[in-house]
């Protein structure tokens, strides 16, 4: 059995099933979540709760029975090691941050504390990916038609994320914010190599880039809609230009476009120790 903790938001819970699927796969088991997180973490920096309930999933949840076994035998095994002098199985699998830790994909047993924000863990079961994360989504007519209109256009997602990567303490001092020097470069690069691209604005401050971008390149700014309506008409785009978000990330990794730009921004967090390197994938553009 794989146990895979969720925490955070959207995104995050998608890379945390993603990899969980895929050790699950790869070593015949079952896979299970444990979503205690957001009951127990009333006072999160941002608020978040469990979202995975919008695709089309039927997933199995951890019982606390499911979750003391695997961490006692990851005790018990591992006081056996001590006693004896000689290295011990984990079953308890604490993520080291920014590193792909290939050896968790042999596991038949194991629960996965992290946030797994590599493809690397998933690629092979990118297929499966895309039916588990289908989604089962109710437009109004004015979404209909920009969905129709997205798809029937060479259609570029700009997610510009600001929210709490501006107001909250925490997070500011974790990630970067893709400044407007990033967007007109990535927007160039892309109206370079596509035929009359639009670009389609989708920001947590929509007042904000309205007031930044200009009228340089075809501009429609999406308003609105809660979050899931605009992961959905993203992922529906034809490229995408993301921010260092994995709200971002998702829907142009699942976008099915075989001659889609996606591209990246090269710095994802403030400090120099901190590497993107492993969640994006070598066929993007990174500015």
């Amino acid at each position: 059995m794989i146990i895979v903790k969720l925490k955070g938001g959207l995104g995050n819970q998608m890379f945390q099933y993603a990899t969980g699927k895929a050790v699950s796969i790869l070593n015949n088991t079952e896979l299970k979540l444990d979503k205690k997180w957001y009951s127990r973490n009333k006072k999160q920096d941002t608020y978040r709760k469990y979202s995975l309930n919008i695709f089309n999933l039927n997933p199995e949840f951890a019982t606390q029975y499911d979750i003391v076994r695997i961490k006692t035998k990851d005790i018990f095994y591992n006081l056996g090691s001590f006693l004896f002098l000689k290295k011990g199985k984990r079953f308890y699998l604490k993520e080291r941050k920014d590193t792909f830790e290939k050896t968790i994909l042999n596991r038949k047993e194991a629960y996965l504390d992290g946030y797994w924000q590599s493809y690397k863990y998933f690629s092979g079961i990118k297929d499966s990916l895309h039916k588990d994360f289908k989604m089962n989504i109710k437009l109004t007519d004015e979404n209909r038609d920009l969905k129709n209109e997205i798809e029937n256009s060479e259609s570029v997602a700009v997610h510009v994320r600001r929210g709490d990567y501006i107001s909250n303490e925490h997070i500011r001092k974790i990630f970067n914010v893709c400044d407007l020097n990033y967007y007109r470069k990535a927007m160039s690069y892309v109206s370079n190599n596509k035929l009359d691209p639009i670009f389609y604005i989708f920001s947590n401050d929509i007042k904000w880039t309205k007031k930044k971008f200009n009228n340089e390149y075809n501009l429609k700014f999406v308003e609105g809609n809660d979050a899931k309506v605009d992961f959905y008409l993203m992922k529906k785009c034809k490229n995408n230009i993301i921010a260092n978000s994995s709200f971002s990330w998702w829907p142009a990794y699942l976008n099915r476009n075989k001659k889609k730009i996606v591209v990246a921004p090269k710095t994802w967090f403030k400090s120099e120790n901190r590497s993107s390197e492993n969640r994006v994938p070598e066929n993007w553009i990174r500015l």
